[in-house]
């Protein structure tokens, strides 16, 4: 796990190491990295493997996540010391948002650029990696990977949102998050998935989306064509993410989700997986049942948790 945050500010300026660092005491664990410019400072926290921050040339870039198509994309590049160096070539050669139309992962991107003095944010299509800022004047603006840590900053308005509140209270978890750009903050907003915000001297930030859903033809195969088709795009996105996983664990439900995911994994790696479950001692609730072929397939390591009826 990572995360990342940062200020950026074009006017009579706060201390934006102190404003970073309130904001990284809010992650847990790791390596830190802290970088602070004129107009900028940036930090990540976390594992090697789940990105970081890094300065290159006349841009500061900090990664959450990982990007999948690197070596796709290096070949075109003499730089390939680091993912972060390859998006820095990236943006300066395509700019932010073809970048981020390139790139396949789970990420949230921010690039601060020295020589257009502009702050850019992306995150990812599916929105896996968190990222919520706030304008705390025309000037000067935080983002970070948790809401929570931009209330470390001092004079950030902590209001809560009374809409967002009561979906959280009233809905299924399912659903209660249907409005993408906002937090359980009033003044805190988030970035949603497949959009890149960017904010530059003398204007307001502009958040835009950078991809989208299209309709497609109708099919016109057959269903075995179809289902063999959408096994491939499964198969290679599991692929490409085990890959890069030095020692893979599942969550394991009932479900069909977590089973497709771990069965794919199953078959790319060519073995057995470990695997954790939470189990009920209520059999209203419990799917160790449903679990069980999966378990018996595909799993060398099962772990369940099991919760006893005291819980209500």
């Amino acid at each position: 796990m990572s995360r990342i945050s940062g200020c950026v500010s074009f006017g009579s300026r706060p201390n934006l190491d102190e404003v970073l660092n309130s904001m990284m005491a809010r992650f847990a664990g790791g390596h830190q990295e802290n970088f602070v410019g004129s107009h900028r400072a940036f930090g990540w926290k976390g594992i090697a493997s789940g990105g970081g921050v890094v300065e290159f040339d006349s841009l500061c870039i900090a990664i959450d996540g990982r990007i999948l198509n690197c070596k796709e994309l290096a070949q075109n590049f003499e730089d390939t010391r680091s993912d972060l160096h390859l998006i820095a070539q990236l943006h300066r050669r395509y700019g932010f948002e073809t970048m981020l139309q390139m790139l396949e992962g789970d990420y949230a991107i921010a690039i601060y650029d020295e020589n257009d003095q502009a702050l850019f944010l992306g995150r990812d299509r599916f929105g896996v990696k968190p990222l919520y800022y706030t304008l705390m004047d025309n000037d000067y603006l935080v983002f970070c990977s948790q809401p929570s840590s931009i209330l470390n900053v001092q004079a950030v308005d902590r209001s809560i949102n009374i809409n967002f509140a009561a979906r959280f209270i009233g809905l299924h978890y399912r659903t209660f998050d249907n409005s993408p750009e906002e937090s359980p903050y009033a003044r805190v907003k988030q970035l949603p998935a497949s959009h890149m915000l960017a904010f530059r001297r003398d204007s307001t930030p502009k958040v835009a989306p950078y991809w989208a859903l299209e309709e497609q033809d109708e099919w016109e195969g057959s269903a075995e064509d179809l289902s063999e088709h959408y096994r491939d795009l499964l198969m290679k996105s599991v692929g490409k993410r085990v890959a890069l996983t030095g020692n893979s664990a599942f969550t394991l439900s009932g479900g069909l989700d977590s089973s497709s995911v771990l069965c794919c994994a199953s078959e790319v790696e060519g073995q057995k997986q470990t695997a954790f479950s939470s189990v009920y001692a209520d059999p209203t609730y419990d799917e160790r049942n449903e679990i069980k072929d999966v378990v018996d397939e595909r799993v060398d390591r099962w772990v369940p948790v099991e919760l006893g009826d005291d819980i209500d």
